[in-house]
């Protein structure tokens, strides 16, 4: 994937993030029709990047941002800070999936039953 087109989906999702906390303020709740896209989208990160790099999408997503809104950091073994940015998360990602690539990415193995709960709103 590009870096433009991994900046558009990142701040996208960012974005998209943002609106459903704004719509669950207001008691509206798109959780149960959100997480099927999430899920799908989470598996197609997972097999496209390899594991490593998908958790760290995931932590810039989903836990960078702490429940009051303090960014949390994180550090290479020299202390050095990393991933401030999207352009840092992906020169991680890459790293990581050309790593993950060259071993194979593992499986992330579900069951018929999950993958039957994960698609049925789609079919």
């Amino acid at each position: 994937m590009s870096f433009d087109d991994f900046k558009i989906f990142i701040s996208g999702a960012i974005k998209n993030g943002k609106n459903l906390n704004e719509l669950h303020s207001l008691n509206i709740d798109l959780i149960n029709f959100a997480s099927n896209y999430e899920e799908l989208i989470d598996l197609l990160l997972y097999y496209h990047y390899g594991e490593e790099a998908y958790e760290w999408i995931n932590w810039f997503l989903y836990e960078r941002v702490s429940f009051n809104g303090e960014l949390l950091k994180v550090y290479d073994k020299d202390g050095n800070e990393i991933c401030k940015s999207i352009e840092e998360l992906y020169t991680i990602v890459e790293e990581c999936r050309d790593k993950d690539v060259k071993e194979k990415p593992k499986s992330k193995s579900y069951s018929n039953d999950e993958l039957n709960e994960i698609f049925k709103d789609f079919f």
